[in-house]
Order: structure tokens, then sequence, then C-alpha cells
């Protein structure tokens, strides 16, 4: 499938319709390019808004006849052009995060290579998460990083193993699912073996949420990031106001009280717009009295007598 329907086609990203194991699904996934020409057509793996949306394309139409969503990931991130903001990159990226919580079908995501920044989190929102074995998966590229903190690339390799970016880091820390094992050598030594152990992996995980409802889906999906990120040890910094609520929620629930309820943030954000207009409404009855005092000292009203000496 090609273009958006909105501005144009991306080939950083390809999106379309296959089978495996005799099962319809819908593909999408990143397309670095081969030559030096090629990648400069595809923006070296990096999606613009456009690429973005063509994904949510396919999976909209996929997810309306019950298709499975397959999602390969090997991007360094996504564009950062001024054209890609001008585009609306960082809305595209959220919409598309947001489209895969809603899907009710499954949706496996894999790893390839890289898995950097917004380009990847973007279309990683799925049931399962799957990594090779010499993949990465992070926040930012480690060269990026060290660009913006050192201004200074030769860091990288010092800061990969600080952000924790290999396929057994996120398995230990409940990232993703499964490593897939790649040939001696890596993937791109025995295509065909790689192949045959993706195709693998993916059919056993769809075996697995094909037996779900499309509402245990969700309700799976959602518990599933919502566990991401626990951790457990001394807490280097805390605010003094997340510490007070926090025991007061504790002394609560030991008191057996319910947690009192927090005013709605609309109702904040009106109590907040009326005092500005109370102090923007007293501001101008301020001024408007200073104007009538000025016009009528202006139209003859009597001055007082001579107030410096020079006057008098």
């Amino acid at each position: 499938m090609h273009g958006d329907r909105a501005y144009g086609d991306d080939g950083a990203i390809v999106a379309g319709f296959g089978r495996m194991g005799g099962r319809a699904v819908s593909i999408i996934g990143n397309q670095k390019g081969r030559d030096t020409k090629e990648r400069q057509e595809r923006n070296f793996g990096q999606p613009s808004p456009e690429g973005f949306r063509k994904a949510e394309r396919v999976m909209l139409l996929g997810a309306r006849f019950g298709r499975a969503v397959i999602s390969f990931i090997d991007t360094p991130g996504a564009a950062c052009t001024p054209e890609a903001e001008e585009r609306g990159i960082s809305e595209a990226i959220a919409h598309s995060q947001w489209l895969m919580s809603q899907l009710p079908v499954p949706i496996i995501v894999i790893i390839t290579g890289e898995g950097c920044s917004g380009g990847a989190i973007a279309t990683a929102l799925g049931d399962r998460v799957l990594m090779l074995e010499h993949a990465y998966y992070s926040v930012i590229a480690p060269e990026s990083c060290s660009s913006i903190l050192y201004r200074d690339n030769s860091k990288a390799p010092e800061l990969s193993s600080q952000l924790r970016i290999t396929a057994q880091d996120a398995l230990r820390l409940g990232i993703i699912e499964e490593i897939i094992p790649e040939p001696l050598g890596g993937a791109h030594r025995n295509l065909g073996q790689m192949s045959r152990a993706i195709n693998e992996a993916i059919e056993r995980h769809l075996s697995e949420l094909t037996k779900l409802s499309p509402a245990a889906l969700l309700e799976h999906r959602y518990a599933r990031f919502r566990n991401l990120g626990e951790y457990e040890g001394k807490v280097l910094y805390e605010p003094a106001a997340t510490k007070r609520t926090v025991k007061a929620r504790d002394k609560a629930a030991a008191e057996g009280d319910e947690k009192p309820a927090r005013k709605p943030a609309t109702r904040r954000l009106a109590s907040k717009n009326s005092r500005q207009v109370n102090t923007r409404e007293r501001n101008g009855e301020h001024k408007s009295e200073h104007k009538s005092e000025h016009k009528s000292e202006q139209n003859g009203a009597p001055h007082t007598e001579a107030s410096t000496p020079h006057e008098a």
C-alpha cells in the first residue's frame, strides 16, 4: 500500500497484507535500503508522519476483517527534519500508539535490528514484543545520546551499557517476551534460517493470542504496558510532596478510609480561568477610573493650589 491519503508516500515504512502459515495478516515494517541511492529514497529507515499514517491505514483495514498485525522494527528513529515537524511527526507517533492500543486483533512486534526512539515505539505497542538476539531497543540511539550529553560521539560505547539496550537487558526487565536466536555470525549470514525462526515464533504466539476475545486482548495489552517499569530498590531522589502524598495514602489505607476524590481537572481549570478573568476585570476597572479622572481634569475641572515653589 502506498500513501497516507493526506500528503504522500513514505518509503521508510512498507505496509500491506499477506499470509503467514495459512493465516491472513497485516504487515508493517521499516525499510532502510541496501545501497546509497535506496537509502536516500527511504530516508535511512527514518519514518515521516505520512509513513505512520500509511501504517495506520493498513492496521485499520486489517482490523476490520479480523487480521492480526505483524510489525517489524528496524529504525534509528523517526525523521527529525523541519518538514517532518511541520507535518506533525509528534502527533503521528502518538496517534499510532493510541490506535494500536485500541485494535481488537492480536499484535506481534519483532525488533530485527535497531529499535530507537519514537520511530520504534510508534509501531511497537503490541501484545507480544520479540527481539532478535543481537538487536537493541532504546529510548534514544547511543550516538545521539552521546552527541546531546557530551557533544562527542566517542562516548556512545560507554552510554550503550548504561542505557541497557540489549535484548538480554530488555528480557530481564520485562520489556519483551522472547529473544529469537540468530544464526552464527548474525541474521544476515543465513536469511533462510533466520526467517524460519521468526516464522516459528510468530506462529506460536499467534496461536496463543487468537484464543482470546477482543475484550480480553485489549485488557491484557493495557495491563502489559501498565506493568512496565517496575522498580525495586532504594529511590535515589523523591520529592517531598510525593513523600507526603504516599504517607497520607498509606495511612488512609491502613485505617480503611477511602482515598478522597480529586477535584476534576476541568473544574480546576475553570476556577483558574475565573481567577484570571476577575483579575483582568479589576485591572480594567482601575484603568477606567484613572482615565475618567484624567478626562475630567482636561475638561476644566478645578485644580488644587500650586504644589511647587515655582508655580507659587
